[in-house]
């Protein structure tokens, strides 16, 4: 829903300053599911329990804690988008050295 939400928006030029918005997406979402879980018995973002690595390890580390490991979950989910972002960033700034000195060759020759 994040991502969907990101997308309509237009929000999604990779901006250092949106990343304090897109964390408060995620995190609205979150607690939107947590209550939704509490309440109905689901396991929306697999705040409630494991359901396969990184999630179970987590989940067994911290006894099933049912407020530690959502925390937990939602920090790792927070983890995956600036990792995300370090990596898209890196390409820019390598894809952009790469072109920087041909487009200099190319002014010189002119």
């Amino acid at each position: 829903f994040a991502a969907l939400y990101i997308g309509i928006a237009g929000m999604s030029s990779m901006k250092k300053s949106n990343a304090p918005i897109t964390v408060a997406i995620v995190c609205a979402f979150s607690v939107m599911a947590y209550i939704a879980n509490v309440l109905g018995g689901y396991n929306y973002m697999f705040l409630m329990r494991g359901d396969g690595t990184p999630y179970d390890i987590f989940y067994n580390l911290v006894g099933g804690n049912r407020v530690i490991y959502p925390l937990l979950v939602v920090l790792m989910l927070v983890g995956y988008i600036f990792v995300f972002d370090l990596v898209f960033s890196s390409v820019r700034k390598r894809l952009a050295a790469k072109t920087a000195p041909e487009e200099e060759k190319e002014l010189t020759a002119v």
